[in-house]
């Protein structure tokens, strides 16, 4: 079990250490332990359901913070209200979940989607002024 171990740190700061040139830089596995059963007990290393080699760890985002809250974002853009330049959503309330913006006509329509606990709320801005402002659950 040491020899694995020490085996394993050897290819990983030979890994680390040997960066330098510029090519294509092929990925290192280290090898799966041996099956070793103990002579009395179960063998080191448990075996349990997170251990196998197909587990990844579980990734779980907190979400973001606003500037704004719910209550206050909803408030701040009702219809007619205005959203350009220093006004925009996300200048306001800070960087956006989704995004995107296109020509109709001569007028500008961006719409912005954050995603707060209550659910998203959808901005429409159209000409620097509010045109729908919806919550999706």
């Amino acid at each position: 079990m040491k020899i694995l171990v020490i085996g394993f740190a050897l290819v990983a700061a030979g890994c680390a250490s040997g960066g330098g040139g510029g090519g294509h830089h092929a990925e290192h596995v280290a090898p799966a332990p041996a099956a070793s059963g103990g002579t009395e007990g179960e063998a080191m290393g448990g075996g349990g359901e997170a251990s196998g080699p197909d587990h990844q760890p579980e990734v779980v985002h907190s979400g973001k913070s606003w500037k704004l809250g719910w209550d206050e974002a909803q408030a701040r853009y009702k219809k007619g209200e205005r959203c350009g330049g220093g006004d925009a959503p996300d200048q306001v309330l800070g960087a956006a979940d989704q995004h995107n913006e296109m020509q109709v006509g001569r007028d500008k329509v961006a719409t912005w989607g954050f995603r707060f606990p209550q659910g998203t709320l959808l901005i429409r801005c159209r000409a620097d002024h509010v045109e729908v402002t919806r919550t999706l659950k």
